[in-house]
Parts: structure tokens; sequence; C-alpha cells
């Protein structure tokens, strides 16, 4: 049985200080100034992305030949897994290099057996999609022997992760939360009931959910549930069970969720427990599912959309790099929050990209 934690969380005057506290007490102004702080910060989290803010490297070595990758994807079954593993795929072939997807299938068993497959191909890089290295750390030892050159896309690696050469995209979990968690506070007029609930078998979804309750903590009035939600509850189990928490707890009225597969369950929950318009949902990733519902679900609200791809090419970027003998590079991966105000800034079909070129710039970066 997965694990239930109630409790309630932060007063936003305590946060921002004695003075606008007082304000608070008196009525002098201090929440509309709050308020006002927010706002610009929500505003921020939905605008477009700068090529600064991108921090795209401006010079690095060509293409190097005749190059093998395999990506190892955490589960070719999550969409969000999936895209991370077809961009990686997309910036080798880019590069000129032969490519394999091997699927890890959502487990750590799976995971260690798709590297021990990559291995014994020989490729001259493995990048991992959405796999936490500290999982698999005997999997990527044994790559490392193997002079594998190893590199992970959004996988929540630590700084100078073993095993790992470069690590692209971690960025983003703590923006993420961050993001929904100050858009949830605003939307809501400082004050809510919020369940909300991460992955155990992914570790950024906890940074994600860390990330947003620490905003709520700090910005609304707010009552916090956690639950750890398990992938194979994952459109199946997991709309029933939402439906039984709002049934116990009738004062939900948002619902955060580290990533939109498990979103859009939500969605379809408050809509199977007759408390549609009641609760309010947002979501992390930006899957295409979710950026198609926000446009006309009034339940389903928001996504913190994440550029997928700019962080797939990064990585193997950087892996180009290494095999040229350089150090990688940091970039910083786009993030932006959607909703029905903003979602034509993404179009039909497409996820997020991040709003600049980073392919035609890499591309020319490799002489290509």
């Amino acid at each position: 049985m997965a694990r239930e934690e109630g409790m309630t969380v932060g007063l936003r005057g305590k946060v921002l200080g004695p003075i606008l506290s007082i304000g608070m007490v008196l009525g002098l102004g201090g929440v509309a100034l709050a308020d006002a702080q927010l706002d610009d910060m929500v505003k921020q989290a939905m605008a477009p992305r700068t090529a600064e803010e991108s921090q795209l490297p401006t010079t690095g070595p060509a293409a190097q030949p005749g190059k093998k990758l395999v990506s190892v994807v955490c589960a070719s079954a999550i969409e969000g897994c999936r895209a991370i593993s077809e961009a990686q795929v997309e910036a080798a072939k880019a590069l000129g290099w032969t490519t394999q997807v091997i699927d890890g299938r959502g487990s750590v068993k799976g995971w260690d057996d798709a590297i021990q497959s990559a291995i014994q191909t020989k490729p001259d890089v493995i990048a991992l999609a959405a796999i936490l290295p500290s999982a698999v750390a005997s999997s990527l030892a044994d790559a490392k022997a193997a002079g594998i050159t190893v590199v992970c896309t959004q996988c929540g690696a630590n700084p100078d992760e073993p095993g790992i050469d470069a690590a692209d995209g971690d960025e983003v979990n703590g923006i993420i939360g961050d993001d929904l968690g100050k858009y949830i506070a605003q939307k809501a007029g400082g004050k809510a009931s919020v369940l909300m609930w991460y992955y155990p078998e992914f570790g950024i979804s906890k940074l994600r959910h860390d990330a947003a309750k620490e905003a709520l903590a700090k910005y609304c009035d707010c009552k916090v549930q956690s639950i750890e939600v398990k992938i194979s509850e994952w459109n199946t189990s997991l709309p029933e069970r939402v439906n039984a928490l709002l049934l116990q707890n009738p004062d939900i009225s948002w619902i955060y969720s580290p990533a939109d597969e498990t979103a859009i369950d939500a969605a379809n929950a408050i809509k199977a427990g007759g408390r549609s318009g009641q609760v309010h949902v947002a979501g992390g990733n930006g899957n295409l599912q979710a950026l198609d519902a926000i446009k006309t679900d009034p339940d389903y609200v928001a996504t913190a959309a994440v550029s997928y791809a700019f962080s797939a090419w990064s990585s193997i970027d950087n892996a180009n790099r290494i095999l040229a003998g350089e150090k990688p590079v940091k970039t910083r991966t786009a993030v932006r929050v959607i909703d029905a105000s903003n979602s034509s800034a993404v179009p039909a079909g497409q996820y997020y990209g991040g709003d600049v070129d980073f392919r035609e710039h890499y591309k020319k970066l490799w002489g290509k």
C-alpha cells in the first residue's frame, strides 16, 4: 500500500517577512504586494524562453565520423521517455551516426538488461533516456570498462555522477515543480487544498514534487496531501484511487502531477467522480495529449512543457565533444508553463521546442 501523508504548509506572510505579515494583518496592502510579485513570477514562467537563457554553446568540434549510438529508453510505453529517446536518435543521425534503441521496460531490471544488451553491440555511445544512473551503477561501470561513452538525458543525475560522462536537462525538474507550484498558488488565490504525488521508480519525479511543495509553502496557505504512485497504477487503477481520495477529501481543489501521463488520469477521475469544474489539474512535461487537453478541458488547466529535444540534442552534442577529446558543456533546457491563454505558442501535434532553433544551431556547429 502506498504511503499517504497529509500536512498543512506555509503562510505567504511568514515567508515574505515581518513587514509584509503586519501589512496582511492590518490590511495595509501586503497581500496585494505579494500577489503582484507572484503574478510577475508566473508571467515570466509562461513567457517565451530566449537564446541567452538556453545558453547554447557557440563553439564545438565537427561531427565525429563513423560512430554508433545506442539509446536506452526508460520505458517505450511512456510518452515522455520515448520522446527523449527519439530526439537522441534524431540528433545522432544528424551527426551521421548509426543508431539503435533498446527498451528498458520501466524497471531497474529492465534498465540493467537493456544496458548490458547495449554493451554487447559495442557502440561508441550509450545514451540513457530518463533512467536514474544510481539505479544502474553496476551496468554503467561495465559500460565504462568497455570504453563506451555514456551520456544521460533528463535522468535526475547528481553532479559528477559515477558512470556518466555528461548529463543534460536535469535542471528542468526543479523548475517544473517550482513553476507549477507558483502557478497553482496564483490561480488558487493563495489558498487551496492540493493533492500531489511522485513515482518511487523515477527519482526525477520526487525532485519535481519537492520543488512544487516548497513553492506552495512559500506562496500559498495550502493544505497538501502527498502520495506515492507506482508506474503499474498509470492508466489502470490510478483514476479510481484518485476518485476515492476526492470523495474522502471533498475540500481538494487542485491536483499536482509531476508528469502529464498521470495528470490525464487525474482529469479522468475528476469527471468520473462528478467534480468537473471543482478540481483543477496541473502536470509536468508537456506531452501531446496534455497540450491538446488544456485547450478544451476545463479540468486540465496547465502543463510545464519541457523541450525534450533540446535536452537530447545537448546530450548528443556532448557525446560528440567527448569523442573529439573535448570536455562537455552545460546548457539550460527550456521549460514554459502552458495553459489555455498561451497554448497557441505550441503548434498542434508538436512538442514544445524551447522557442529557439537549437537543431540548426547544432548542425552548424557540427559542420552539417
